[in-house]
């Protein structure tokens, strides 16, 4: 481990030392991200969507009518605004026997007390790998 030095300016911006930049590979303009656990930070490149982490809740059971899935929707709602920002649900996919809940979340532990917390059923938490779409074949390697 190293520890690399700097000033915070009157502005309370912060010069990131080279050797660092190179390290994470950050060019000018690019996202960071400041995570605060426990009485320390700890600096590093902002993830895109892909690489955060993703992932999703399968609950196998009957099919739901509409009012009970926007009351799903609303419990799922009120337990997000407790839970903070380390938490977000993208959507949900219901079929005739499945709803698979999509969530970008800072680990599965949150995911479950989601679940634990809203009563939901969660069979399964999983993260998820890559996203891939109709664009996938033409993204450079």
């Amino acid at each position: 481990m190293r520890e690399l030095r700097t000033k915070i300016t009157r502005k309370g911006q912060v010069t990131v030392p080279a050797e660092i930049r190179r390290e994470l590979g950050l060019k000018r303009g690019d996202p960071v991200a400041f995570i605060l656990e426990n009485g320390h930070v700890r600096f590093e490149r902002a993830q895109s969507v892909v690489e955060r982490t993703a992932g999703s809740v399968k609950h196998d059971g009957p099919v739901l009518s509409a009012e009970e899935l926007r009351g799903i929707a609303a419990r799922s709602n009120n337990v997000l605004r407790t839970l903070g920002p380390e938490i977000q649900w993208i959507q949900s996919f219901v079929s005739k026997d499945r709803i698979t809940c999509v969530y970008l979340a800072a680990n599965e532990e949150i995911v479950r007390q989601h679940a634990s917390r809203g009563g939901f059923p969660a069979n399964r938490v999983a993260e998820v790998a890559a996203i891939i779409d109709p664009t996938t074949e033409k993204v450079a390697g």
